[in-house]
């Protein structure tokens, strides 16, 4: 398995292909018929954006350093996460989620039944 980045070295996806092949040393045969065609060799290459180095788990915005970066061939954290948003404003007397939860609590662990 690859893994993609942009011009800019940061992580674009996974390349799911297992190899890749070029044609190469174009050369023109005739078969016993007299028909001309063009035959090629197979080369397999890895493309200059793949890397087969797996970016570690948990990276916000993942960047490949390639073979002359620092450190070399590696990826990097390069960005922070967002902040996570504000709760949303509540109209007078209604109740957060987290205050319900509070309020079912209370109520749940009480034994208020009839025993």
């Amino acid at each position: 398995m690859y893994y993609r980045f942009d011009e800019n070295g940061y992580y674009v996806e996974q390349e799911l292909k297992e190899h890749f092949v070029r044609l190469v040393n174009p050369r023109t045969v005739t078969d016993e018929f007299g028909n001309e065609r063009v035959e090629y060799d197979e080369e397999s290459y890895i493309p200059d954006d793949l890397t087969e180095v797996q970016p570690p788990g948990g990276l916000y915005r993942a960047k490949w350093t390639g073979a002359t970066g620092e450190p070399p061939n590696t990826w990097i954290e390069t960005g922070e996460p967002p902040e996570p948003p504000e709760p949303p404003e509540l109209p007078p007397g209604q109740l957060s989620q987290d205050e319900i939860a509070f309020v079912r609590g209370m109520y749940d662990g009480a034994g208020g039944g009839d025993e």
